[in-house]
C-alpha cells in the first residue's frame, strides 16, 4: 500500500494536473492536513486514492 503526504508527488496541488505519467507516484491513500487541496479533488482518483483529512486546529470546521 502506498501513502502520500499532503499531495501525491508529481500532481499540481491547485489544478490536479498530472504533467507526465512517469513523474507521478500514485497513492492508495493521501493524508492531507488542515484543509483539502483543490488539486486532490481534481486529480484522477487512481493517482490520489482515498483522501484522509487530518484536523490540525485551524478552526475551519463549521
Amino acid at each position: 500500500m502506498a501513502f502520500a503526504v499532503d499531495v501525491p508527488s508529481g500532481i499540481h496541488p491547485d489544478t490536479g494536473e498530472v504533467p507526465e505519467a512517469d513523474a507521478v507516484l500514485p497513492a492508495d491513500v493521501t493524508v492531507t492536513f488542515g484543509a483539502c487541496k483543490v488539486g486532490l479533488l481534481r486529480a484522477p482518483a487512481e493517482v490520489v486514492g482515498r483522501i484522509e483529512l487530518v484536523d490540525i486546529g485551524l478552526g475551519l470546521e463549521p
